[in-house]
């Protein structure tokens, strides 16, 4: 992956008990690093990835998205209309954005699925990641695009049939 740089900001604001490991720091690293690599992004990047509780996403989702409801991951680009100039890039590197993510929301999910949340956490990275990067899923060749690059990406760390399972589940 060389050619490209990532400064990773983590915060956990919400504190929940698992069975299992949540996401390591540099696992989430490596999740994002690769989005940028499969889609051929080059430079240095910033990215903020929160994870939070239900309450916190219900609310940004209320005020971004006009839905007031929970939901799993929200992504906040810095390169859309208008907010390049509130995040300009600083010493050549590029502000791709926020990843906002629901531990609670993904604790379900990951139940639902009957699959590790660990696996339901870097989807969640990776689904995010895309979306800074301009990525949608709200047409059927954009979901196809999509859902072909999250299904490589996460490939490169967890056995084909769980990627695929969590991806089919979708």
């Amino acid at each position: 992956m060389s050619g490209t740089q990532l400064d990773l900001s983590l915060e956990r604001i919400v504190r929940v008990r698992t069975a299992g490991p949540i996401l390591s720091e540099t696992l989430l690293r490596r999740l994002v690093l690769d989005a940028l690599h499969v889609t051929r992004s080059k430079g240095s990047f910033r990215v903020s990835v929160q994870f939070v509780g239900d309450q916190r996403i219900q609310t940004l989702n209320r005020l971004y998205r006009g839905k007031d409801s929970v939901t799993d991951v929200l992504s906040f680009a810095h390169e859309e209309p208008g907010v390049a100039d509130v995040f300009p890039r600083v010493e050549d590197v590029t502000e791709l954005g926020d990843i906002v993510i629901s531990v609670p929301q993904a604790m379900r999910q990951s139940s639902q699925k009957r699959q590790a949340l660990k696996l339901e956490l870097a989807w969640l990275v990776v689904h995010g990641t895309l979306h800074l990067l301009g990525y949608d899923h709200m047409r059927p060749k954009e979901f196809t695009e999509m859902r072909g690059l999250e299904r490589r990406i996460l490939s490169h760390f967890f056995p084909k049939s769980a990627t695929s399972a969590i991806l089919e589940s979708l």
